[in-house]
């Protein structure tokens, strides 16, 4: 596989590694292309060093030059050989269809094909050139035969006539001359078929067929011509074959689609007792781009389809075959589903690509037919895996038949496999299969087998007599020979009868060949091995076995895997690391690339736009979308505008108001009938339901589609263009506690069935009836209803016009694109040591693995596949096919059952060659049923033995035999539609079983329940909760092949007095149902009913009889009291926890009984705890005080003992002893201090002294009261008192204030009002974000956040509505209704009419007041002045109910506030409360809620600073576990996230870096100079005390505290500078004036004082110093530092000092390894063996390193960092 990324034009490969999603830099793509690229010589010697992807992909690609090469009228003679070999190479590329047919079209446009002539006639012809021009022409036939027929003829008169042609050219020669013939006669119609046609020749041949149905094919009338699968004989000929199988293969996909049309013809939409699947009004609606090209969205009509669960349902899945039409099937059109989102279908929408071979095809269909109405039929058949089976079919020939012999003439002496017969002396190491901890790697490490085993190493495998036992190989003796064939045989077939270990088999077979691969694969052409399995669950079983030995490349192909470990290995995942690795072809890689972005603008393009042509075909849009494209008058829009829209012009908006203004009174009953005619049936049922697991299991491709998505956008267009989302009408603002809300949804569904049959209709106005329009007001509705179908046909034709280019570019793009990436996965599965695909992932990619060309393929479950999807997977290059399965069990399931039993079509490969007696291996022996289950299937295989393993299986708890059959009469039902059974008394019974079962202790997950009928496993998955049965297996049989369990429980579900038993009378799926169990198994069925309609049945059940394991109940039994009941009904296994309702009564170990009812879990009462009263008793005599199933511990009796210490005596536990206790009595002795001791008794003296005293603090001068015990503290509690900078005093003590030095936090209360309303309850600081309850409530819920977060909006639907205005919005959005005025009609209880208004609050019972009974209290409420009681309308306050006269009110409300007053929300004028929750006011509230919502993001801080700052904080975090710790004493994550807070706490961080900086600075001078541990004692107290204090939990940073550490800091500076000049000054005493040393020291006293330095004297101080002791020690400033640092270079953590304080740098990896002498002191620096001279130490202070440089994570680091620079 090509990897190298360094071919010429570089510069256009320049691109960022898959930018996806979104792909910001797209915009890039056409600034990145060159110019077309010259094909030179030079370029074409080039090109033909590559493969024919390569080439196909350089010579097609947008800028490679060919359209300019083929241009050029007068092409250089000795170009055109160069020429015609790079396009015959990439004529050999089978995979890029679209490239392939893109080169062939540009060659016979241009004019190199005379021009090739003229050489011909001109020059000396070359064989090669002879022969590269055959390949082209005969593609060019293949391809395009019509177009290339004229040029092609010319050619071939010219050069068909030359001698000596080898036999490949001689042929291609003839397949050119035949396809010409064939041209003009290229549409024969198809004879009928007589009775019998077996040996008459076929009327056409199969390879001109299409695949797609013709119009002859769903034409009852003509039957096709068809031949039976010969199962006893040979094959004339591969053509006879590949016919035969090819039309069967066929007609099982087309057949039932013409039974389906036929159906619909006879009957026509009278389909709902029939197994037709009609879709009736069927509508182009949109184009939708996919990967895989251009797909087209249809609605359908769901109105008959009601009963239908399209969640389960296996209608419309992925892949299914579809025909549309318009004339009722005269004319059709095809197309399969390619999208099947589950909203959407249920809305009556689903996706699909119509199968035109031609894109210009496609486009003609959808312009001439976007306002057609069609039905559709859907087919059963599954059509992906047919189509490219039939394509593969079609291409095959004699040339690449592999095992022609075998499969076409029956041949029954088979060949080792041609590897082998290259070299008969081979011999295979089969060590590997001996040794269970060999695991294979792709690059031999050279792995050391056990000696024992050297006598497998050289095995000749086709030496009979070399061969070793089946012991040595850890087989049983059938699996050794079986084991043996496989090796030695070309075809070997392998028959696994149950539980005898095939795939276990299969394994071994697949661990030789990997180990022994150098037999059968050269280093030159290395192939994958290819597992091929029927479903995706034996897929990853068989792969996720080969892990257990397997560490080298695998590949699985499709996405549907359920395995992680597995999904692991995916094409996908593969393709993902290539393209990161960037071990994908540079041509391949550009192409993808390139096309991607084109794909992305494209579909851009055509989603934005397809999009309105959904939403105004399904949805009312918009007036203004009609008058943008310029569809309807200024006049008319205006109109429309004075009518509130279009929602009230078309009569909606009146049908909206009616039905929200429903009153939940009861209706008649012959109303509510009229509207739930439509409803949908929520127990509708649906026979083709099927949990789609499982289908998926056997049938889904995975979709890789994952092209860019442009949503928001797209949501963005449907939110400005619809008036009304009619799809979603019927969930239109219902509340849950809407009394009239069924009624509503009612009402609501029919509008929503109404208004789409409206939009539907195919009537409209005219052109002149139109122009003839004057006001759109006096139209009658019908009319107005016509005009807007108009407007909408209008749009549509605007639109489409739009899309018309972009469609097909797009649909050609798309189909290059799947074969770029055919190429690109044909790399990988070449690179791969193992391929796994499922037969419809290899039927996809059949091509790829032709290609490939794989030497071994190994079929696992082979008996269960068409015949048609293996032939076409042995390709032409494989040598050795291993065939595993078993043709007793499943046999292929063809959709047409006639088929499969008339014409052998369920007969597969497998099957049938057994029947041919080609030699096969049957395994023998057993190891998954016990024998009493072994038994029952005897009769099918008569020679299956039990291993030892099976015989020792435990028995089932809770019944009596470990089999049973039970026998019932209970009748089943048959579902009209589909056809398939459900027997409700079995399905009752085995869930009654199950849960029986569980409670015996049984984990659910060895529990699995089978039906025979997918409706059965539906009605069990429905009555079984998932809950409680979470793990229990539900399958069909079918589903269940090659699977196993412990406890099988079995429904046979027939049961009726029909004539006969369907495919339970069909051994092979019997075989299956009764081998699934390995220890239990209970089958229930009418088996005096089944025995009559089968065989098979007849002897299992004269077995059961004789063996007594039938009956009509299952005897259950408890293992502790014996038989307890025959249970033939559901009910009878009613038990509590397992076991009987009898009490257990065992004897415990403690003496006393159980006394739990009969249970299974724990039978041997290891874990139960006895709760009767515990019998001990202690040494004392006195009894234990717990239950008996606690441990007794120390005995807590009080008892009186006497105190040794005290000689008091006191009560004391009577396990204590007396010494241990403390004296409780109260005390009478004298304390230390002198004096008397107060409380209790401590014989220790160690109470605390409380007696105060009064002490004078020398430090501060303070005279203080406090405890006795506190005397020695070195703290003042006296109060601080100091004025802060805030105003306040400060409350803080003089300890805590640290001598007025760090004051506390101010602590005065703030009060002031915040913007929500709420009084800071905070100290004195600016204000901080509010952490109380926050005030936004709604109709629906409170918001929970704090006050000082930002809301969460509301989202339900808003309640305010009455009779004559809704509200439309959201909760939380402003509302789109006016306020309604009207009087309320209520009556209240006293029987006159509300005051209210219309749709307003009207009061809590009770709180009413009423213009009559109440007028007093109402003219007291006269706070305006100029209300009329009498005619006056009030307005109850919902969040305080005070009531108001509306008028004055409102004016209050809408009294704007000035800009000087506050922003806030309005309260009530006479409590105060706000007003939020009163609807009426509501828009009012929501506005100023916004304000304050405003507000208060601007006080949490903008987003970005605040992630800004977080980040620093994780940051600092992360260096030292010193400051993690103390980031934690300040900084909590739940905290409200405001930006004061978050600088407050870098503040803080950056305060303690600089203390801790300075501290270190003392460490290390301490350490260098070898100073006492107390040295700096005093400077160390005050860093101690800077450190307490910046560890303070603070809100903020206030302006005083900002101070407090800007004058300690500089303090700390001053201390730690002269403290370290002084202890390095004392090494040089004789240089330095003792008058300068006595300042020193005065001055470290001044601080040790508190007093303070000026400023000058320290200046004068600190260069004082820097005259004696280096400056490089001393002073340096961090700007100086830094520059220091930079020039030296190197890394963090290698700088030092020597004794006398001097830095110096050591380079290469930083560690000392020699010494020195320093240069200014020459003092010795550096170190030997990486460890520092004495007086050396490390500076990280120089270059701000975290820690020593020489750590093993910072050696592993660098040697990283040096391994890729």
């Amino acid at each position: 596989m090509a990897t190298a990324w360094d071919d010429e034009d570089t510069e256009q490969f320049k691109m960022p590694q898959e930018p996806r999603p979104g792909r910001p830099n797209s915009d890039r793509r056409r600034k990145e292309r060159k110019k077309d690229t010259r094909l030179t010589r030079e370029k074409f010697e080039e090109y033909l060093r590559l493969g024919p992807n390569e080439i196909l992909i350089q010579l097609t690609r947008a800028n490679g030059g060919l359209s300019s090469f083929l241009g050029n009228e007068s092409l250089d003679s000795k170009l055109i050989p160069l020429a015609t070999k790079s396009f015959s190479k990439a004529c050999k590329c089978e995979l890029a269809e679209e490239d392939k047919n893109h080169l062939l079209s540009c060659i016979l446009d241009s004019q190199f094909i005379d021009q090739l002539i003229l050489y011909y006639l001109q020059g000396t012809v070359t064989s090669e050139l002879f022969e590269n021009t055959m390949e082209v022409m005969l593609s060019i036939m293949r391809k395009m035969p019509i177009a290339g027929k004229n040029k092609i003829n010319i050619l071939l008169k010219i050069i068909g006539n030359r001698d000596n042609l080898d036999e490949e050219s001689t042929r291609k020669l003839h397949d050119i001359r035949s396809i010409l013939k064939t041209i003009p006669d290229s549409n024969e119609g198809i004879r009928p078929r007589r009775p019998d046609n077996d040996n008459d020749a076929p009327p056409e041949d199969f390879r001109n067929l299409t695949i797609i149905p013709r119009e002859c094919d769903i034409d009852v009338s003509k039957q096709p011509f068809l031949r039976k699968n010969k199962t006893n004989d040979r094959y004339d000929n591969h053509d006879h074959y590949l016919d035969v199988q090819f039309r069967l293969l066929r007609e099982d996909l087309i057949a039932p689609l013409r039974e389906s049309i036929s159906e619909f013809r006879s009957h026509g939409s009278n389909t709902e007792r029939s197994t037709l699947r009609a879709y009736l009004k069927v509508r182009l609606v949109r184009p939708v781009c996919r990967l895989n090209g251009l797909g087209y969205r249809l609605s359908f009509d769901t109105n008959q389809m009601s009963r239908v669960n399209w969640d389960t349902s296996r209608r419309l899945i992925h892949g299914s075959l579809l025909c549309l039409s318009t004339d009722n099937f005269k004319t059709c059109v095809y197309a399969t589903v390619v999208n099947r989102e589950i909203d959407n279908i249920k809305n009556g929408l689903i996706d699909v690509r119509f199968e035109f071979s031609d894109v210009d095809d496609l486009n003609n269909f959808v312009d001439s037919n976007q306002s057609s109405t069609f039905v559709m039929v859907e087919s059963p058949s599954y059509f992906e895996p047919y189509k490219h089976v039939l394509v593969a079919m079609q291409r095959m020939g004699e040339n690449n038949f592999s095992f022609y012999r075998y499969i076409v003439e029956g041949a029954t002496d088979v060949y080792p496999p041609a590897y082998l017969r290259q070299n008969e002396t081979l011999s295979y190491d089969l060590r590997p299969i001996a040794d269970n901890d060999y695991r294979f790697k792709d690059k031999d490490d050279g792995y050391t087998f056990n000696q024992k085993l050297d006598g497998l190493q050289e095995v000749n495998v086709l030496d009979d007599a070399a061969w070793p036992t089946a012991d040595e190989l850890n087989l049983d003796q059938s699996q050794s020979v079986a084991f043996r064939n496989a090796l030695c045989r070309e075809f070997a077939i392998i028959q696994g009868p149950p539980g005898t270990g095939k795939t276990h088999l299969g394994l071994n077979i697949l661990k030789t060949l990997l180990h022994n691969r150098n037999i059968w694969q050269n280093d030159e052409n290395q192939t994958p091995i290819v597992v091929i399995c029927y479903t995706n669950h034996a897929l990853d079983q068989f792969l996720f076995g080969a892990l257990d030995y397997f560490d080298g490349k695998m590949v699985r192909v499709g996405s549907r895997s359920k395995n992680e470990k597995i999904k692991e290995f995916s094409i996908k995942s593969h393709r993902t690391r290539s393209r990161r690795m960037r071990q994908v072809s540079q041509a391949v890689h550009v192409s993808r690339y390139n096309m991607e972005i084109e794909l992305d603008d494209l579909k851009k393009e055509i989603e934005l736009n397809a999009v309105q042509l959904e939403i105004v075909q399904r949805e009312i849009i918009q007036e203004s979308c009609f008058k943008n494209e310029s569809i309807i008058e200024d006049m008319h829009f205006q109109q429309l505008k004075s009518r509130n829209g279009l929602l009230h012009w078309l009569g909606i908006q009146n049908d909206l108001e009616n039905i929200h203004d429903i009153p939940p009174q009861p209706h008649h009953r012959h109303e509510q009938d009229q509207f739930e005619d439509s409803e949908s049936d929520e127990g509708g049922d649906d026979a083709d339901e099927l949990p789609m697991s499982d289908f998926e299991d056997v049938r889904l491709l995975d979709d890789d589609d994952d092209i860019v998505r442009f949503d928001d956008e797209v949501e963005s267009i449907k939110s400005s263009i619809t008036a009304l989302n009619v799809s979603q009408l019927d969930n239109l603002i219902i509340e849950k506690d809407d009394k009239g809300g069924k009624r509503k949804r009612t009402r609501l569904r029919y509008l929503k069935q109404n208004i789409r049959k409206k939009i539907s209709s195919a009537e409209m106005m005219t052109n002149d009836e139109v122009n003839g329009v004057a006001d759109l007001r006096k139209l009658k509705y019908p009319d107005r209803w016509r005009l807007y179908r108009y407007w909408i046909r209008k749009f549509v034709e605007v639109v489409m016009e739009k899309l018309k280019d972009k469609k097909l570019e797009y649909e050609k793009l798309a189909r290059r694109y799947n074969e770029i990436i055919l190429i690109e996965d044909r790399d990988i599965m070449q690179d791969a040591t193992i391929v796994g695909l499922t037969t419809t992932g290899a039927a996809r990619y059949q091509s790829v693995l032709a290609d490939i060309g794989p030497k071994i393929v190994i079929f696992e479950e082979a008996a269960e596949v068409l015949e048609g999807h293996i032939v076409v997977n042995l390709c032409k290059k494989c040598e050795h096919a291993i065939f595993i399965g078993d043709h007793k069990q499943l046999r292929p399931n063809p959709t047409v059952h006639k088929l499969a039993k008339e014409f052998n079509l369920e007969i597969s490969l497998f099957e049938r060659l057994i029947g041919n007696d080609i030699p096969y291996d049957t395994l023998k022996l057993q190891h998954r049923m016990r024998p009493e289950i072994s038994t029952i299937i005897h009769s099918i295989y008569p020679d299956l033995k039990d291993h030892a393993v099976v015989k020792n299986y435990d028995d089932i708890l809770g019944v009596q035999r470990n089999i049973y059959f039970i026998s019932h009469c209970q009748p089943d039902e048959v579902n009209c539609e589909t056809s398939t059974r459900v027997n409700q008394f079995e399905g009752k019974y085995l869930k009654a079983l199950c849960k029986y079962l569980m409670k015996q202790g049984y984990r659910s997950q060895r529990i699995t329940i089978l039906a025979t009928y997918s409706g059965q496993q539906h009605y069990l998955s429905s009555i079984m909760k998932k809950e409680q049965y979470r793990n229990v297996r539900i399958a069909t049989v079918d589903s269940y092949q090659g699977q196993e369990n412990d406890i099988i429980l079995l429904s046979l579900v027939r049961s009726s007095q029909e004539d006969g038993i369907g495919f339970l009378s069909q051994n092979n799926r019997l075989c299956v149902a009764f081998s699934r169990a390995k220890m239990g198994f209970y089958v229930i069925g009418n088996f005096e009913y089944l025995q009559k309609h089968s065989p098979l049945i007849k002897e299992m059940t004269g077995k059961a009889h004789r063996n007594k394991i039938i009956d009509e109940g299952l005897p259950l039994s408890c293992p502790s009291h014996g038989f307890l009941i025959n249970a033939t009904q559901p009910e009878h296994f009613k038990i509590s926890i397992g076991g009987c309702m009898k009490p257990c009564n065992t004897r415990l170990k403690c003496g006393h009984q159980c006394s739990r009812v009969c249970h299974v879990d724990d039978r041997n009462h290891q874990d139960f705890k006895c709760y009767n009263k515990c019998v001990r008793q202690c040494d004392n005599g006195h009894p234990c005080q717990k239950l008996c199933c606690e441990i007794c511990g120390p005995c807590m009796i009080p008892m009186p003992k006497t105190i040794p210490r005290c000689e008091d005596e006191v009560d004391v536990p009577c396990s204590e002893e007396p010494w241990k206790a403390k004296c409780t009595a109260p005390m009478t002795k004298t304390l230390p201090c002198g004096h008397k001791g107060k409380g209790i008794c401590s014989p220790l003296l160690e109470t605390k002294c409380m007696e105060i005293v009064e002490v004078d603090r020398e430090s501060c001068g303070h005279k203080i009261n406090i405890p006795c015990h506190e005397k020695d503290s070195s703290k003042c509690n006296h109060l601080c008192g100091e004025t802060l900078k805030c105003g306040h005093d400060c409350k803080g003590t003089c300890g805590d204030c640290y001598k007025g030095k760090l004051h506390v936090p101010c602590q005065e209360q703030c009060r002031r009002p915040l913007i929500c309303g709420h009084i800071c309850l905070d100290a004195c600081s600016v204000c901080p974000p509010c952490y109380q309850s926050c005030i936004n409530k709604c109709k629906h819920n409170e918001c929970t956040n704090k006050c000082g977060e930002p809301c969460i909006p509301c989202n339900e639907g808003c309640k305010w509505r009455c009779r004559h205005h809704v509200c439309t919005k959201r909760c939380s959005e402003l509302c789109d209704r006016v306020r309604c005025d009207e009087p309320c009609k209520k009556l209240m209880a006293c029987g006159h009419q509300c005051i209210g208004l219309c749709g307003e609050f009207c009061g809590e019972p009770g709180q009413q007041k009423c213009r009559v009974c109440d007028r007093d209290e109402l003219e007291e409420l006269h706070i305006w002045g100029d209300e009329d009681v009498n005619v006056a309308r009030y307005i109850y306050l919902e969040d305080c109910c005070h009531i108001f006269e509306v008028n004055g009110l409102d004016k209050l409300m809408e009294t704007d506030q000035t800009e000087d007053s506050e922003i806030g929300i309005k309260r009530c004028p006479m409590c105060k409360t706000m007003i939020i929750k009163t609807s009426r006011y509501g828009n009012i509230a929501k506005k100023a809620l916004q304000h304050v919502h405003n507000i208060k993001i601007k006080i949490v801080g903008a987003s970005g600073r605040i992630a800004d700052l977080k980040k620093k904080i994780e940051e600092k975090r992360r260096i030292s576990d010193e400051l993690r710790s103390f980031i934690g004493r300040i900084y909590s994550d739940d905290e409200i996230e405001a930006e004061n807070k978050l600088r407050a706490v870098v503040s803080q961080i950056s305060i303690y870096e600089n203390i801790a900086s300075r501290c270190r600075q003392l460490d290390n001078t301490r350490r260098q100079l070898r100073l006492d541990e107390d040295y700096f004692k005093t400077v160390l107290v005050f860093v101690n005390q800077m450190k307490d204090w910046v560890s303070i939990k603070r809100i903020l940073f206030s302006e005083q505290e900002a101070h407090d550490a800007k004058v300690g800091l500089k303090k700390l500076k001053n201390w730690v500078v002269l403290s370290i000049g002084r202890a390095r000054a004392s090494d040089k005493i004789d240089e330095i004036p003792a008058r300068f040393m006595g300042r020193l020291a005065s001055a470290i006293r001044e601080l040790e004082s508190d007093q303070t330095i000026p400023d000058d004297d320290m200046t004068e101080m600190i260069e004082t110093i820097e005259q004696y002791i280096p400056r490089s020690t001393l002073g340096i400033t961090d700007q100086e530092r830094l520059n220091i640092v930079a020039a030296i270079g190197g890394r963090k953590g290698q700088w030092y000092q020597c004794r006398n304080g001097h830095y110096y740098s050591i380079g290469d990896c930083g560690r000392p390894d020699g010494t020195a002498k320093c240069p200014e002191c020459h003092e010795i620096i550096g170190g030997e063996n990486h460890t520092l001279h004495a007086g050396n130490i490390e500076a990280p202070e120089m270059d701000d390193a975290q820690g020593p440089l020489h750590t093993e994570e910072s050696d592993y680091l660098y040697a990283l960092q040096l391994q890729f620079e």
